[in-house]
């Protein structure tokens, strides 16, 4: 406020590269000490996000800046996680009754198709629970003008220079695990696991009425008879 500047941005644009940069993927995967729990792990050398943003400056008509001309840079902003890497435990508490009568043929042909499926099996579950989220990456940033005028270029390089700065201050590669680590994974495992909670209990309304036991089907164009 004191400077009398307002700021405004605007996201034009969003890309993903880097993907084929996937050291290690496993979606899902048993953990060797704990029986009930499943785990998902992903690595990657360095996926990046890049953005084409517009962000106008112009003056509030008073403060330091109070006679400078609106301004537009036209920026491209890339963030790339270098040494990603994302394990995500969790718990799974199953009723073995239910489980013990699913199969394959009950599930396909029980009736409700996928959507029946799906509900069957999640009605055989008690819970599944996120107890483990553990990210970690180094971060870069990489800040490029899109615009012709030499002022862009120079406040372009002004915002990478900050940037830079930042995040090659002593001490700060500390500062973002400890952010993840005491606030954003602990909120993003208490989301997952709400979601989580409503998914179950939405996808059970669709239950199949055989609860995905055993159904004799025979395969299309065969006679069972003839065999």
């Amino acid at each position: 406020r004191q400077l009398g500047l307002n700021l405004t941005l605007r996201l034009e644009a969003v890309h993903l590269a880097g993907l084929n940069t996937l050291r290690q993927f496993v979606p899902v995967g048993p953990v060797v000490d704990e029986v009930h729990s499943l785990r998902a792990i992903v690595e990657a050398e360095a996926p990046c996000i890049i953005t084409v943003v517009d962000l106008d400056i112009a003056s509030q008509g008073h403060g330091i800046f109070s006679a400078v001309e609106p301004v537009t840079l036209h920026l491209l902003v890339g963030a790339c996680l270098r040494n990603l890497s994302v394990v995500a435990q969790a718990l799974v508490a199953v009723d073995y009754v239910k489980a013990d009568r699913l199969s394959v043929d009950g599930l396909l042909y029980g009736g409700g198709g996928l959507l029946g499926a799906l509900g069957t099996a999640a009605a055989a579950m008690y819970t599944l629970n996120v107890t483990e989220l553990d990210l970690r990456s180094n971060v870069e940033i990489s800040i490029l003008s899109l615009g012709i005028g030499p002022l862009e270029h120079m406040l372009a390089q002004t915002l990478r220079t900050l940037a830079d700065g930042t995040l090659e201050a002593p001490g700060f590669d500390a500062v973002v695990p400890n952010i993840v680590d005491g606030l954003i994974s602990p909120a993003l495992r208490q989301h997952l696991n709400v979601k989580l909670v409503q998914a179950i209990a939405n996808s059970s309304a669709h239950t199949q009425s055989g609860g995905g036991a055993m159904v004799p089907h025979p395969p299309s164009g065969m006679d069972p008879a003839a065999t």
